[in-house]
């Protein structure tokens, strides 16, 4: 088998699992509740949970930075083998935790691993697959963390604990040894220290820093209260019996659009350029958003199909993004460029994905809440006919 699609496919696995980890929490949220707080009152139930879903985020955004840079000094294959290993220890903390803080904590350190591997494995392939193939191969890459999220619904609505979803998660452990064995960083990496940058490109590089991390941030905050809270939402209108289904249908529809969006991602930004996909996204999220959430307003057949074409969009935005924003840099600091520019927002993600939750009674429900963090998708927008096309570039 080519050496390149080796690489892809461990890198796709890390994504994978990845996204199932982040996914876990959002999937099974009131049976955790339940578990750590079985006699709090709601109010404190819904700090929790805030704290639950935003402190991954954040922890997301640090371990992004911190593991771009890291990649950038040592190389993507250490990189990707370490994070590796501390998400599998973390995982198999979370099924033995016995009090929220704590479980809280490893959360932080969760998303800290998931946001450096999302980073350095799309840099990675990034440097190891031609221009043609740039595009097609991140947006593939991107599906995984979609797979990822499907799987931990599905699994979800299967399994009566959501330990067992954590001890399934650790799975990553038999692909450590095959990174080991089988990644390479790319020769762009190992001649980076020729590569000389003047002024004037720096400033423009720390220009296209504050614009990608800026439209990044925009797309980021509206999807990441959508996987966060709309299971919550589509809960309260059901029966408690029926609950647990629908929250897992909700995961199931984002995660299966996102796949669909994704894979199609590639093939589309080949053919008109990474920005029109990105646009489309962006304003097809915002119309779908307020269909959603201001005119349907409850879960029922609807809103299911419309949560699915939800999903197509994400999955179209962040696979375009994914090939889009290394394609601005150069190697010399294209990890920590990347990394910089898809965790600066999750950081504004994971403090506005707390609010969504404490606002609920100011907004008056779940859906207006998210509504009203949707409007980002328009910001997003905007910004996005301030930077340039990337197709066809050829990485330096």
């Amino acid at each position: 088998m080519n050496k390149t699609i080796v690489q892809f496919l461990l890198c796709w696995f890390a994504c994978l699992f990845g996204g199932m980890n982040s996914t876990i929490v959002s999937a099974n949220l009131s049976q955790i509740l339940t578990d750590f707080l079985p006699n709090d009152s709601e109010s404190h139930r819904l700090l929790v949970a805030s704290i639950f879903n935003g402190i991954v985020l954040i922890g997301w955004s640090i371990g992004g930075v911190l593991s771009g840079i890291l990649a950038d000094s040592i190389g993507r294959k250490k990189t990707i083998i370490i994070l590796s290993i501390l998400l599998l220890l973390v995982t198999l903390g979370c099924t033995l935790t016995a009090n929220w803080q704590l479980f809280a904590a490893l959360r932080f350190l969760s998303g800290a691993m998931v946001g450096g591997l999302m980073v350095v494995t799309t840099t990675h392939i990034a440097e190891i697959v031609s221009p043609k193939k740039r595009a097609i191969s991140l947006g593939i890459l991107a599906n995984s963390f979609a797979v990822g999220i499907l799987t931990a619904g599905i699994l979800s609505a299967l399994l009566p604990s959501w330990k067992m979803l954590f001890l399934i998660n650790a799975a990553i452990v038999f692909f450590i040894p095959f990174m080991y064995w089988f990644l390479k960083d790319s020769d762009l990496f190992e001649n980076r220290s020729i590569k000389i940058l003047n002024n004037e490109t720096e400033v423009k590089s720390f220009k296209t820093l504050v614009m990608a991390s800026l439209i990044f941030g925009t797309m980021l905050i509206g999807l990441w209260a959508m996987f966060s809270w709309m299971p919550t939402w589509a809960e309260e209108s059901v029966s408690k019996e029926g609950a647990k289904q629908a929250r897992g249908i909700i995961l199931m529809c984002l995660a299966l659009g996102g796949i669909i969006g994704a894979f199609l991602s590639g093939f589309i930004a080949n053919k008109i350029g990474r920005k029109p996909v990105i646009q489309y996204a962006f304003f097809s999220l915002f119309i779908l958003s307020f269909v959603v959430f201001y005119y349907i307003q409850t879960y029922n057949i609807a809103s299911i199909i419309s949560t699915g074409l939800m999903g197509i969009s994400i999955g179209l935005g962040q696979g375009s993004l994914s090939s889009f924003i290394p394609e601005m840099f150069s190697t010399k600091n294209r990890a920590s460029s990347t990394g910089l520019s898809f965790n600066l927002g999750r950081v504004i993600t994971g403090i506005c994905v707390f609010f969504v939750g404490i606002l609920v009674p100011f907004f008056g429900g779940f859906g207006n809440s998210i509504l009203a963090f949707s409007t980002l998708f328009i910001v997003g927008l905007f910004l996005t006919f301030f930077v340039k096309e990337t197709k066809d570039t050829q990485l330096t």
